[in-house]
């Protein structure tokens, strides 16, 4: 199974979920290709691409969506940012999307996903 994992920010930041991700990729690449999409503010940290423990990782184009210093609806919906991720997942063809968090991303991911054909993991209700 091709296995995509969405989430906003990345190593060396710490974290709740960026922790459970890292230790969920691992256990799941022994029987899964998976690849992580790292969403954050300063992409110039990170190679646009790159492996890391058998494990491909993509950091998108995206505009910048700093969280919480702007328009708060943004945090949360942001239709620029929805249509760059689609075609960003689109690229990866995964059959399921996990979505770690709607912050920083968009909410209305999770239906535009599932219109494209992709099953969704969303652990936030």
């Amino acid at each position: 199974m091709k296995i995509l994992h969405l989430l906003y920010g990345w190593r060396p930041a710490r974290g709740g979920i960026i922790t459970s991700v890292g230790d969920l990729v691992q256990v799941q690449r022994q029987n899964n290709q998976v690849a992580v999409m790292i969403i954050t503010p300063d992409p110039s940290r990170f190679p646009r691409t790159f492996a890391e423990d058998g494990v491909n990782y993509f950091v998108p184009e995206l505009p910048v969506n700093q969280l919480f210093t702007g328009d708060p609806a943004l945090d949360y919906n942001h239709p620029v940012l929805e249509e760059k991720l689609l075609e960003a997942v689109k690229n990866i063809a995964p059959d399921v999307v996990h979505i770690h968090s709607i912050a920083g991303i968009s909410s209305r991911l999770i239906p535009l996903c599932e219109k494209k054909g992709h099953k969704n993991r969303c652990p936030s209700p």
